[in-house]
């Protein structure tokens, strides 16, 4: 079993950096620990040498940040008649295969990718009818 890290700072120290960064996570709702870094008093550096970011709690609260936020959003969803917001709240939810059903789309094209003959046939009519028209309007 390797020998525990010792800290560069005191236990005592240690637990006053990690509630800070506490505090801060729940004023600010920090999400990420690069958030919480730009606001705290002292350097990136200090941060990962003092291993606040192998800090359970921390790492902890802003989890529980991140689960807040998810359930709140995922409550607007719910309750929106914004199609899109149903949707995604529906691909969250769904099934693998609910999710693939939704998710690819149902083209309806020929293998050899060519359209149909009459289809062609009426673009080309209507790029001579075009044709003609500016014919005409040039003279």
């Amino acid at each position: 079993m390797a020998p525990k890290k010792k800290l560069p700072v005191s236990k005592i120290q240690y637990k006053k950096l990690v509630n800070e960064c506490l505090k801060l996570i729940s004023d600010y709702k920090i999400l990420f620990i690069s958030d919480l870094i730009a606001l705290l008093p002292f350097s990136k550096t200090t941060f990962y040498v003092y291993g606040l970011d192998k800090s359970d709690a921390v790492k902890e609260a802003i989890d529980n940040n991140k689960t807040m936020i998810k359930q709140k959003l995922l409550a607007k969803w719910y309750e929106s008649s914004t199609p899109t917001l149903q949707i995604a709240l529906y691909k969250i939810l769904a099934t693998p295969e609910e999710r693939k059903a939704i998710s690819s789309s149902s083209k309806e094209a020929k293998s050899d990718g060519l359209l149909p003959i009459e289809i062609q046939k009426a673009y080309l009519a209507s790029l001579e009818k075009m044709s003609d028209c500016e014919e005409n309007n040039a003279d």
